[in-house]
């Protein structure tokens, strides 16, 4: 994972973290300066009226 977010830093791409289920993964993700996450760690599947809801309420999730 380090060697992707590395590449991407130097393609001035951005990276996605997916699949982040645990709060030790996300520590992980962080630590690798990555800044962006998905899975279920940050939020489970959802109606679509319920997304609208945490985004629009919402400025951070799970990510303790």
């Amino acid at each position: 994972m380090a060697a992707i977010v590395a590449m991407a830093d130097a393609l001035a791409l951005e990276v996605t973290a997916e699949g982040v289920e645990t709060r030790e993964q996300m520590a992980i993700v962080k630590g690798l300066h990555c800044l962006r996450a998905q899975g279920y760690h940050l939020a489970r599947p959802m109606p679509p009226a319920d997304l609208t809801r945490l985004v629009t309420t919402s400025h951070r999730w799970g990510v303790d």
